[in-house]
């Protein structure tokens, strides 16, 4: 089973910059990273839209808006998107033609469809089903952290944790840590 890692955001994190230059840190400290976030955009008009994001590639679809009549709508809690299945499914297939190459993969974001077992919750399962040459590291919102494992059941302790917003010591030790689980000098 891979190992595991978490990487948890409050409400005022830009969590997809954040990913984006934590999957940079990684790449630097010699650790192959694959995986996605999510790009949350508001237009002139103030609707909102997430774009999915292949991460370390120039990829990017979209995955879900406000209103809309596309997939399903996320009716737990107060999320008022709908998302494409489509969506998840191509974010799956990146991840397993990326892991191939990979070390590390990180699925930002997690939260509740995931607790419910729908949204990225196949993709992450698939992962953490991979041998321990891999960590997988999971974006989620800090108040749906317990639920997420208790879901998952991943197995054993996070090989790390990490708070966004945090300090680059922060990051380079987390950083260090993944590198340190997959014996990575």
């Amino acid at each position: 089973m891979a190992h595991w890692a978490v990487v948890t955001y409050g409400s005022e994190v830009n969590r997809s910059a954040e990913v984006r230059a934590l999957a940079g840190l990684l790449r630097a400290r010699g650790l192959s990273v694959a995986g996605f976030a999510q790009d949350k955009r508001i237009d002139a008009e103030g609707r909102a839209s997430i774009e999915l994001l292949r991460l370390g590639r120039d990829e990017r679809r979209p995955l879900g808006a406000t209103g809309g009549t596309e997939a399903k709508a996320a009716s737990q809690g107060e999320c008022t998107f709908t998302f494409s299945a489509d969506a998840f499914a191509c974010a799956r297939a990146w991840l397993e033609e990326d892991a191939k190459q990979a070390q590390v993969l990180l699925l930002s974001e997690v939260s509740k469809l995931e607790v419910g077992g729908e949204g990225h919750f196949g993709a992450l399962v698939w992962a953490l089903g991979l041998d321990e040459s891999k960590v997988v590291v999971f974006v989620a919102r800090a108040n749906q952290l317990s639920y997420l494992v208790e879901k998952l059941k991943p197995g054993g302790d996070p090989v790390a944790y990490l708070e966004l917003p945090s300090a680059g010591p922060e990051k380079e030790a987390f950083a260090q840590t993944l590198a340190a689980a997959l014996a990575v000098a």
